[in-house]
């Protein structure tokens, strides 16, 4: 839920505060005299997620035949500025900060660029202004500032578009209606005064203006006069002056007059021509810069040694060797940090920094085929090597931007090779790999010559029956460090019932949820056991621990599985909502979190590293994709070839991941390893002289980087065990 906060405004940005209300915001007597130029119904910054989260740009239309006359017209040292006409603001913050005696900011700019340009780049800055909420109420502050020349000129163009930017310290949402942008000159608000405003020099062209009171000195002094301007009244000598004002009659045709019509030759206090320009009417020479004791003007002093001389300089005190802008003020610095070499692809953090300028910094990061941060430090995984770029931006008025960048690179091993051996089966029939530690021992399950599924573990070089439940039939599934193995068996009576097995020992019965059956999936150093049970109605995921079987809970759908756990305790697996598709999931301190669909539309998690790093597949019709998750970031493993089934079932702590593929067909799989940001098939990475037809599926990896699956030798699929060579 949102709170919100209204701001009904007039104000002039880069000017004065003229109005705030919203009933009439340009009265007459406050000088506004600035047309609509712009209008725009509705502009929104930001959204649901936390501000800074868009950058809108709005297009002018073509009104240049609407703007006034002395708009056009005006010089280049006048001061032009853009209005927001009678303006609202909602204000949208979390219901969590409403009333809330803190002071939470947000802050609006505004950026000016021709057709064709991108405005949101431009270096014609309006603003900023900073709206500030508290206890309920909204004010602003707007500095006074004038619009670049380039941005007078676009505004005399007529077609140009507006970027508004927005960032804020609260999550919210500010939404812009009825914005009207104007601009005109910066008016005074004192009582206005007519008269008859004659140009020296140019008395022909004098027409009827209102200036300030505190103006109308000046103007008289240069040959104006109170009043609307004389028309239609004789002017013998055609000095601009009618006969009736005009002091003196006879002016020689061309001359310059004064109020009164007459030249200086006409006069007696006539002054000379002190600068040999052929005037007699200039303005006192500017006074010379001023110097040290040392007779040195500013112009020719640095103090700071910073490039930029002493009259120029608005940092005077800028320490030796920092970098400044034509104002002798520090430049922003960008600093991305130093590249980062990656063996595997893995979560990095990226740090960013920055100096120079006037804080605070805003960050901006972006890279190809990335939506982008403006974190300080994001967090990334690029499945590729890939530079990314810091765009950091200062609070000085108008804003400096710096840029860098950091390459993070994935480092990919072209001669990578793998031994193998074949573990055989105690029968003439197939073995199945499906658990590995890091000793090199393998767990699965065999057929007997009578086509029963018996569990087995293999270590140093043999391979041994693990028995049953008091049933005819078990499977093996993981194995930690210790030598404790799990799976399921049979028992007397028929149930699979999940089971741990130790060296030396016999299988242990692990139990139920309520129902009839279960099945051990993983296991992890401390002995933690996980998988899935029967509660009598359905089958729930339970974490197996200190002789205690705990429901991790189905997030209100009737089935779930937990197939993963890590030395942390994380616990992966999947969900089934009724009638609906298969949803990862993440267990921790007992939160069972939904992963959603990381790439398709149902998606399984299978195992999970110590670095929290998740590794499953997904699928949508008939496509099947394998990915690596990491809070909330993640990468499509890809495909090979023909193969593009691919199927994840395991991940060491270096990142590397296992499984296999197949093509759409489903007629031919091949075990595959991603390691380096690449799929590799298996079957391309063997020693020469290996004997296999080919390997069909990988289901285990250690930190080793050894690899247990099964493929086909000798007109049987046997259990494989892979070692990378040196």
């Amino acid at each position: 839920m949102r709170t919100i906060y209204k701001w009904c405004m007039g104000v002039l940005l880069g000017g004065l505060l003229l109005s705030g209300g919203c009933g009439n915001p340009w009265p007459g007597d406050a000088g506004g005299e600035a047309n609509e130029y712009l209008a725009i119904n509705v502009a929104k910054f930001g959204g649901d997620a936390p501000i800074p989260a868009q950058i809108n740009t709005m297009t002018s239309e073509s009104k240049a035949a609407n703007l006034p006359e002395d708009l056009l017209e005006i010089a280049p040292d006048d001061e032009m500025v853009i209005f927001l006409g009678e303006t609202n603001i909602d204000v949208r913050i979390d219901e969590q900060d409403s009333g809330s005696e803190a002071e939470r900011h947000a802050i609006l700019l505004f950026r000016l660029a021709g057709p064709g340009q991108d405005p949101c780049t431009s270096n014609n800055w309006i603003g900023p202004f900073t709206l500030t909420v508290r206890g309920g109420q909204v004010s602003v502050d707007m500095p006074t500032l004038p619009l670049t020349q380039a941005a007078r000129e676009l505004v005399r163009s007529g077609v140009f578009e507006i970027c508004a930017q927005t960032s804020a310290d609260f999550d919210g949402v500010i939404a812009i209606h009825k914005l009207f942008v104007e601009f005109g000159r910066l008016r005074s608000n004192q009582n206005k005064v007519e008269l008859c405003h004659v140009p020296p020099g140019n008395p022909q062209n004098a027409h009827t203006i209102m200036v300030a009171e505190a103006a109308v000195p000046a103007h008289l002094a240069n040959g104006s006069y109170l009043g609307p301007c004389v028309q239609d009244e004789p002017d013998s000598d055609g000095d601009g002056v009618p006969d009736a004002l005009d002091l003196c009659p006879d002016t020689a045709p061309g001359a310059e007059v004064d109020a009164d019509g007459c030249s200086c030759e006409q006069l007696d206090n006539c002054p000379p021509d002190e600068d040999d320009q052929g005037d007699v009417d200039d303005e006192e020479p500017p006074p010379d810069p001023p110097v040290d004791d040392d007779d040195y003007s500013c112009e020719e002093m640095d103090s700071d040694g910073d490039g930029v001389s002493d009259c120029d300089d608005l940092c005077p005190d800028t320490p030796p060797g920092v970098p400044v802008d034509g104002f002798g003020c520090p430049l922003v610095v960008a600093d991305a940090g130093e590249d980062i070499v990656l063996d595997e692809v893995q979560p990095v953090t990226l740090q960013g920094s920055a100096s120079g300028g006037e804080p605070p910094y805003t960050f901006s990061w972006s890279a190809p085929g990335w939506e982008g941060s403006f974190e300080q430090n994001p967090t990334v995984m690029p499945a590729q090597t890939t530079t990314y770029t810091l765009t950091v931006t200062d609070w000085s008025i108008p804003p400096k931007s710096a840029t860098d960048t950091v390459t993070v690179r994935i480092q990919t091993d072209n001669r990578r090779r793998y031994s193998i051996v074949n573990l055989g089966s105690p029968s003439s029939q197939s073995s199945y790999p499906s658990g590995l530690n890091e000793a090199g021992q393998v767990v699965g399950y065999y057929y007997t010559d009578a086509m029963v599924r018996r569990a087995f573990l293999y270590s140093g070089g043999y391979m041994t029956d693990l028995g049953t439940l008091g049933g005819t039939e078990a499977y093996a599934r993981a194995i930690n460090d210790s030598g404790q193995v799990v799976g399921q068996a049979k028992n007397a009576q028929g149930d699979w019932r999940a089971f741990s097995w130790v060296a030396g020992g016999v299988m242990r019965d692990l139990g139920t949820l309520g129902g009839p059956s279960s099945v051990a999936y993983g296991i992890n150093t401390a002995g933690q056991v996980v998988g899935y049970a029967g509660t009598g109605s359905a089958s729930h995921a339970f974490l197996y621990s200190n002789g205690v079987m705990r429901d991790l809970g189905t997030l209100g759908y009737p089935y779930s599985a937990a197939f993963g756990i890590n030395d942390y305790g994380q616990v992966v697996g999947a969900y089934l909502p009724a009638g609906g598709e298969q949803q990862a999931f993440l267990w921790e301190q007992g939160t069972l979190v939904d992963l959603g669909s990381p790439l398709l539309s149902g998606s399984q998690a299978w195992a999970v590293n110590n670095l929290g790093m998740i590794t499953g597949y997904s699928w949508g019709g008939s496509d099947y994709r394998s990915f690596l998750y990491a809070d909330g970031l993640v990468v499509d493993l890809g495909t090979v070839d023909e193969f593009t089934q691919i199927y994840a079932w395991s991940i060491n702590n270096s990142g590397q991941v296992v499984g296999y593929m197949s093509n759409p067909a489903g007629t031919l799989s091949h075990a595959f390893v991603f390691a380096g940001g690449t799929l590799y098939d298996l079957n391309d990475l063997l020693v020469d002289g290996h004997g296999w037809e080919y390997l069909t599926a990988a289901f285990a990896i250690n930190d080793r980087g050894q690899i247990t699956g099964y493929g086909r030798i000798n007109g049987r699929f046997r259990g494989f065990l892979l070692t990378p060579t040196p």
